[in-house]
C-alpha cells in the first residue's frame, strides 16, 4: 500500500515472526523484569495517582450515597402515622448506616436543644429498632434489650425471662466480649465511658446467672 509517494509494508500479509528470546543471552530474568517493572512504574506513576484518586472518588460518592439512602429512609419512618409498620416495610434499609445517620442527627438535635426534633427522632429510632430486632437472633435482642434497660432491676427481668441464651460459651457472651473490645478501643467519651459501664454491669449479671445454670446443671460422669 502506497500514501503520498512513501512505500508502506503491508504487514497484514507478513508472516508472524518468532517472538524474540526474552530476556536476551546474558541478562537474569529477574534484573531484566526488574528493570521493566521500574520504568513502567516511573511511566505511569502519573496514572497511579490519578487512579488512587479515582478510587478515593468512588468511595467518596458511594459513602454519600449510603448516607443519602439512609437519610430518606430516617425521612420515611419520621411522616409516617404509624412509625412500627413503615419501619417494617423498610426493614431491608436499617442497616448500620441508618443507624449511625439517624444516631448523628439525634445527637445534633440534643446539641441544638430542639426537643421537637428530639422526640421525632427517637421515636424513629424506636421504631427502627423494634423493626429490625424482629430480624434478628435471639441473643442479639437480648443483648439490645440489655442496653436499652434503665435499672438493675429492669435487667434482672429481662435476664430472668432469657436463661436460655445465658449459658457459658453461647453465642450472647461471644457477642458481648466482642462488643466489650470494640467499645474499649475506641476513643476515650463520655459516651464510651457510659457504655462501658454498661456492659460491665451487664457481664457481672449475666455471668452471675450462667454460674447459677451451670451450678444447677446435672454433672456429666
Amino acid at each position: 500500500m502506497a500514501r503520498a509517494g512513501v512505500a508502506v509494508p503491508d504487514f497484514a500479509a507478513a508472516p508472524t515472526p518468532f517472538p524474540p528470546r526474552f530476556p536476551p543471552p546474558g541478562i537474569p530474568s529477574v534484573v531484566r523484569v526488574g528493570a521493566i517493572q521500574q520504568r513502567s512504574s516511573k511511566r505511569y506513576c502519573g496514572v497511579c495517582k490519578a487512579s488512587e484518586k479515582d478510587q478515593q472518588d468512588k468511595k467518596i460518592e458511594e459513602s454519600r450515597k449510603f448516607q443519602l439512602q439512609a437519610t430518606e429512609v430516617l425521612a420515611e419512618i419520621l411522616k409516617s402515622a404509624e412509625k412500627e409498620k413503615r419501619a417494617e416495610e423498610l426493614v431491608d434499609n436499617l442497616n448500620e448506616e441508618f443507624f449511625y445517620i439517624a444516631s448523628t442527627y439525634l445527637s445534633m438535635a440534643k446539641k441544638e436543644a430542639n426537643v421537637e426534633v428530639v422526640n421525632q427522632v427517637e421515636n424513629a429510632l424506636k421504631a427502627a429498632m423494634a423493626a429490625k430486632d424482629k430480624t434478628l437472633r435471639p441473643e442479639i435482642r437480648l443483648f439490645n434489650k440489655l442496653l436499652r434497660d434503665n435499672s438493675s432491676a429492669e435487667r434482672q427481668q429481662t435476664i430472668s425471662e432469657n436463661h436460655a441464651y445465658l449459658h457459658e460459651g453461647s453465642y450472647f457472651f461471644e457477642l458481648l466480649d466482642r462488643m466489650t473490645k470494640d467499645v474499649e478501643s475506641q476513643k476515650s467519651s463520655p459516651d464510651r465511658t457510659k457504655l462501658v459501664s454498661q456492659l460491665q454491669i451487664i457481664r457481672k449479671q449475666t455471668r452471675d446467672v450462667a454460674k447459677m445454670l451451670k451450678r444447677a446443671s446435672p454433672s456429666k460422669n
